[in-house]
């Protein structure tokens, strides 16, 4: 992680695969006083929040939110590199389940759904009966992958023995079910009417899906304390200003903390659906 501008004290560096910690420290890190005040009339909504709020929360509660975050998103050597820089051990209770959590969050964000399915039975053997719905959806994109590589007769062969058996025993299954299923009609499944299943976006939303379950299942907070955060900050931005800070509806029910962060702050035009190139994009 590079310094702040006004820091003269050594920093660790953080590689691209790390989370977008820069982004994270825009909550955190000390505002530089401008040389001239701008007018308040002047000030965009954010920068007033800025100028009431600086140097008001300690530090100790800062460093508690991107610690959170850190843990519950599964980024375990960014929150003991994170633990050292600040000067806070890693204690155990932090630790519980992270390892795993990171590594079936990186199996499911490159596609390996099976190696995620296998990991979770290992690690928490009763995950699955008490998220029946999680496992259709995983079992669903692991044959989604088989249709990507164009592996159709093996995709068969899965459905076969995997899918078809749970939809019917759930009749909701059925529906999701068939629009994956008409992906095996069309040569270029990606220009199909049902492309957008095969949208890489689906396996990040369902890395989400499973990391936030297993929390639950552990009793932990399922989301970061962050996430809420920035969902409050959008919403009254929204209600207090003349024109609203974020254009898009549906940015309230996102669940991806950075992607938040990213518009609220106006990093980017568009977020990209893989977060761990936001850092780069707006290094650029």
């Amino acid at each position: 992680m590079s310094p702040p501008p006004d820091s003269g004290s050594s920093r660790m560096n953080y590689s691209s695969g790390h989370p977008p910690f820069k982004l994270l420290k825009e909550l955190v890190k000390p505002r530089e006083k401008p040389t001239a005040p701008k007018k308040e009339a002047d000030m965009g909504w954010l920068q007033k929040q800025r100028l009431i709020y600086d140097n008001k929360i300690p530090d100790e509660y800062q460093e508690e939110l991107v610690l959170d975050y850190m843990i519950k998103a599964g980024y375990l050597d960014a929150a003991e590199s994170f633990c050292q820089e600040i000067g806070r051990p890693f204690n155990v209770k932090m630790y519980e389940l992270l390892p795993e959590r990171m590594k079936i969050r990186s199996l499911i964000a490159n596609g390996k759904i099976g190696e995620s399915i296998e990991t979770i039975q290992c690690t928490l053997p009763e995950f699955f009966k008490q998220n029946s719905q999680i496992y259709f959806m995983m079992r669903l994109q692991e044959l989604t992958e088989l249709i990507r590589e164009r592996k159709t007769q093996e995709a068969m062969d899965f459905a076969q023995k995997h899918i078809i058996p749970i939809a019917e025993g759930n009749e909701s299954c059925i529906p999701t079910m068939e629009e994956t299923f008409a992906l095996l009609a069309y040569d270029n499944p990606e220009t199909s009417p049902f492309g957008h299943l095969l949208d890489k976006k689906k396996l990040q939303s369902l890395a989400y899906n499973v990391n936030t379950a297993i929390l639950r299942l552990k009793n932990f907070e399922d989301k970061p304390i962050m996430e809420n955060i920035i969902k409050l900050v959008i919403f009254f931005a929204a209600q207090m200003d003349d024109k609203p800070l974020v254009e898009e509806p549906e940015i309230m029910n996102e669940n991806d903390t950075l992607r938040l962060a990213s518009m609220l702050f106006n990093t980017i035009q568009k977020v990209p659906a893989d977060c761990s190139t936001l850092l780069d994009k707006k290094n650029q």
